[in-house]
């Protein structure tokens, strides 16, 4: 569920507009991020063994293809976690969890590694063209040699007319019980006034930025009549001009993916958009998760698109030769895609093209504890407004306002975006001014000052508080 958000554009603006904030300020007018992640900010469950590869004909180090065995158990199996002993398996195409409550397990993530053959081009191929026409495959951006897969949203069961703080007024009475979770879908008008809202009014061009569409997760509270209590705020007020309806949510998964590594084969980078999808996970719906992964020579590591996932303890490391004159050994390190998902403990010893990364509309996530050579925060336009990433080493500090995006999608970054607490062995260039609305903070951040942006000048070791997230989960 999205978080609740305090911080608006105006009262916002007002605060930074003081000579100095104070550190416990800013803190004080921050969303609640403590309910990003599985479960609404809870460690996921130590789920018990329902199964073993090895009854499904699926041993270590014997040199055979394990995928149809691994395949069969996740598919036969009992909820639960289906455990693979320590070694080496052989994998040939994808390894889908398309069931609820379903984890696969490994004996550690130095102990247990899927070595996969084939890549997802191989596969199945999915040619397309990129924003800008250039042909490549959808792979690129997409796509997990595992994947969680889910449904998503389901079928239409109300008409919303308006929705601001935590009230969605209907267009007729409905039912729903006390904690039901739902998706409030909303499309974008001809004045392109949701775009805009992503943005706090100031969004750059965005002409070509047409039929956004956004699914928000929203939990209910209780209802009276056409009057419904949400259990925490909307991120913004919501206009009936955006179409807004109250969906089915079927994305309930509950599954993970924890204690082992996927390999692929040392080959050299081919480049950006040239990818041919030796991607590692992609997670749909919600309150999935990785728990203690290793990636290794991968084209991108994580996709996440879905709602309150947790990618917990994720290394990703490389022995391939980086694309041309760049260090770049990879497209996308981690994508997080929807509402309220949260990476926690990354390192990497190789640099992707985008590190940290969020796509289109992407809401309320978070980056913490990460460590890398030269990490990117990758804002890829369409508006991802409210994230937050803080407690990060981005090493050389060169690449942090590197991004992807088409042309004349609006600025890369969207309102209410938080950087807390990033480190780097020299002083940052300050952010583009195009780079996000005039709201944008920076705290405790070794960056230069900024002729647009409030970049509170305290040093990232004087911070009372590292991590908001950590610090707002203590406090309840």
């Amino acid at each position: 569920m999205l978080s609740a958000i305090s911080l608006n554009l105006c009262g916002f603006l007002a605060l930074v507009a003081q000579a100095a904030p104070s550190e416990a300020d800013l803190l004080a007018a921050l969303p609640d991020y403590s309910q990003a992640g599985y479960g609404y900010g809870q460690e996921p469950p130590q789920v018990a063994v329902a199964a073993l590869a090895r009854d499904f004909g699926a041993l270590a180090d014997d040199g055979n293809d394990d995928s149809a065995a691994l395949q069969k158990a996740l598919d036969d199996m009992k909820p639960g976690a289906l455990l693979l002993d320590a070694g080496t398996y052989q994998i040939s195409t994808r390894l889908l969890i398309r069931r609820s409550g379903l984890v696969l397990r490994g004996a550690g993530r130095d102990k247990t590694t899927l070595v996969f053959s084939r890549s997802l081009e191989d596969i199945k191929p999915a040619p397309t063209t990129n924003t800008g026409g250039t042909p490549t495959s959808a792979y690129s951006w997409s796509g997990g040699l595992i994947a969680i897969q889910s449904p998503g949203t389901g079928k239409k069961l109300a008409q919303v007319t308006t929705g601001k703080g935590n009230t969605l007024t209907l267009s007729t009475s409905m039912s729903f019980k006390p904690g039901q979770a739902l998706y409030l879908m909303l499309q974008d008008d001809k004045e392109q006034s949701l775009s805009q809202a992503l943005y706090a009014g100031d969004p750059g061009n965005i002409s070509k930025m047409i039929n956004q569409r956004l699914s928000l997760p929203v939990r209910v509270k209780s209802v009276s009549g056409s009057q419904v209590t949400l259990m925490q705020p909307l991120l913004f007020a919501i206009e009936p001009t955006w179409q807004p309806a109250l969906h089915e949510d079927l994305s309930q998964s509950a599954s993970g993916v924890e204690a082992l590594s996927v390999e692929f084969p040392v080959t050299p980078y081919l480049g950006h958009f040239e990818e041919r999808g030796w991607n590692g996970f992609e997670l749909h719906g919600s309150n999935n998760w990785l728990r203690s992964i290793g990636i290794r020579n991968a084209d991108s590591g994580v996709f996440v698109k879905g709602h309150h996932n947790s990618v917990l303890d994720l290394h990703i490391s490389s022995k391939r030769k980086p694309a041309g004159k760049s260090q770049d050994v990879g497209h996308h390190a981690i994508l997080l895609g929807g509402s309220a998902n949260l990476l926690s403990g990354y390192w990497t010893d190789c640099q992707f093209i985008h590190d940290l990364g969020l796509s289109s509309g992407s809401m309320a996530n978070i980056f913490e504890n990460c460590h890398g050579p030269a990490l990117s925060f990758d804002h890829h336009k369409r508006g991802p407004c409210f994230n937050l990433f803080c407690d990060i080493d981005v090493g050389s500090g060169a690449n942090i306002y590197r991004h992807g995006g088409g042309a004349n999608l609006g600025r890369p970054c969207g309102r209410g975006t938080v950087f807390w607490n990033i480190r780097s062995r020299i002083a940052i260039a300050p952010a583009p001014v195009d780079w996000a609305p005039a709201d944008l903070l920076l705290v405790g951040v070794t960056q230069q000052a900024s002729p647009r942006y409030k970049v509170l000048a305290v040093a990232a070791t004087e911070l009372k508080v590292p991590n908001p997230r950590l610090a707002q989960k203590q406090k309840k």
